[in-house]
């Protein structure tokens, strides 16, 4: 694919891309990085997504939400207020900087819109402190092995932050979040959730935010939900 508007690649629809299966999602087994260009349209998926590293550009929405996606390396470049990105994972996946000399440099994920990640482990930042951000209005993620890690947060600039982590056996895998706040949107950070969930065996992992800015915690809704996944918890 293209970003060149001189190209004009309208969209993406991706069948799967792995190493078996239909022939045109096929990639020989030591191509480790994909990328996705797009410079309008939607990127989307049929099938499964597996390598470890994955490239994602566009200017419209990405929507990547196939159960058996098996990702380790992200890094997205988006446009438009209205475009947003979805995104599962079945495996922890750390939000990188990805580039190839010539084609593309992308740092972290950059996103006028919304960002949802489903991630069936853990999502963390390479490069710990000096790591590269996520950038996004409405940020939320599902996590069964947490978020960031008990010595590098997630870094983020966000106005709006759910973050729900599920884990049971006794997990101490952390919620932990270095949040600037995303002045194009709010003068203060949103935290709508941020919420340790028990699995079996007991979750006792801790919620840590370390906001640059104003932050505000949301009511709860009326009436509240019944899995009390709301406001600030942890199960510990």
């Amino acid at each position: 694919g293209s970003q060149d508007a001189a190209d004009d690649v309208n969209g993406i629809t991706v069948a799967g891309i792995g190493t078996s299966g239909a022939l045109e999602g096929h990639r020989d087994g030591s191509t480790t990085a994909i990328a996705l260009l797009s410079y309008r349209g939607n990127i989307v998926q049929t099938g499964a997504i597996n390598v470890e590293s994955l490239a994602l550009a566009n200017g419209g929405s990405i929507t990547l939400t196939h159960p058996s996606n098996h990702v380790a390396n992200l890094a997205v470049s988006q446009q438009g207020e209205a475009h947003n990105l979805a995104f599962t994972n079945n495996g922890n996946v750390a939000i990188a900087r990805l580039l190839r000399s010539g084609l593309y440099d992308m740092s972290g994920i950059d996103t006028d819109g919304d960002v949802t990640f489903n991630v069936t482990g853990a999502i963390t930042t390479a490069g710990g402190v000096y790591g590269p951000r996520i950038v996004a209005n409405r940020l939320t993620m599902y996590t069964t092995g947490g978020i960031g890690s008990t010595n590098n947060a997630l870094l983020t600039t966000a106005a709006q932050l759910s973050a729900i982590n599920t884990a049971g056996g006794g997990s101490t895998a952390p919620i932990h979040i270095a949040n600037v706040n995303n002045s194009a949107y709010t003068e203060a950070l949103v935290v709508k959730q941020a919420v340790q969930v028990a699995g079996i065996g007991g979750n006792r992992g801790a919620v840590i935010i370390d906001n640059t800015g104003g932050m505000v915690i949301a009511a709860a809704p009326f009436p509240a939900p019944p899995n009390g996944v709301y406001g600030v918890k942890t199960t510990s």
